[in-house]
């Protein structure tokens, strides 16, 4: 009786840590993605003020 209750209790901290191995992955993951949107919006919005200031630099043809 005592076995079967350990080999339950292991078996339900295997499936714990996983899951929460798991988690753990998610929420990596989460944080890079995040961190590379914020990259791509800081690599686009200097662009763009480069474009706005290589577009006041050029004389414009009429």
């Amino acid at each position: 009786m005592n076995l079967i209750w350990i080999k339950a209790a292991l078996a339900k901290g295997a499936k714990m840590a996983a899951r929460r191995s798991m988690s753990i992955l998610a929420a990596s993951l989460a944080a890079s993605l995040v961190l590379l949107g914020y990259a791509l919006v800081g690599q686009t919005r200097s662009a763009m003020r480069n474009g706005e200031q290589a577009l006041r630099r050029t004389p414009i043809l009429a």
